[in-house]
């Protein structure tokens, strides 16, 4: 286990995770007794304005845009997770791939984030999903939920 920056090499494994997880924006996530092949029909449904942001032409710029803070989190050479920070403020992205889930993957990602892009305060627009798990990093709602195109999310800040 190890967390690492990401590289280019990176890029393929990285958008496939996060669009692998890519049905937790939408509105009614998809239970995990569904097959994967119904979860990657899911990205269909993501209006385009996201799903533009889910190539790897996109993931590509952003590992080499000094603006972006990329992290992976690897075991046994597979990438399980995933963190950007843009600016070293606002957390752009957190995944960790479903098999690994409740291992504190996430959590280890963002012990990571707070060693290295120390600030005053974080942002988030987070997942319905996720807000429990910023919470319990110490974030709060700084706005009633926001929805754009069916994906609902909500802003936060540490």
């Amino acid at each position: 286990m190890s967390i690492r920056i990401a590289c280019e090499e990176d890029v393929k494994e990285i958008a496939t995770l996060v669009r692998s997880l890519s049905h937790y924006y939408l509105p009614q996530k998809i239970s995990s007794a569904q097959d994967s092949l119904t979860k990657s029909l899911s990205t269909k449904s993501l209006p385009s304005w996201l799903l533009s942001t889910l190539t790897e032409e996109q993931f590509l710029q952003r590992i080499n845009s000094a603006e972006y803070s990329n992290y992976v989190y690897c075991i046994d050479d597979e990438i399980v997770g995933y963190i950007a920070m843009k600016e070293s403020s606002h957390l752009y992205h957190l995944f960790v791939s479903e098999a690994y889930q409740d291992n504190g993957i996430a959590n280890r990602l963002w012990k990571h984030i707070g060693k290295n892009c120390s600030v005053e305060k974080y942002t988030v627009r987070s997942s319905l999903c996720a807000v429990p798990v910023y919470k319990k990093w110490g974030f709060v709602e700084t706005d009633s939920i926001k929805e754009k195109d069916g994906i609902r999310f909500q802003a936060m800040e540490r």
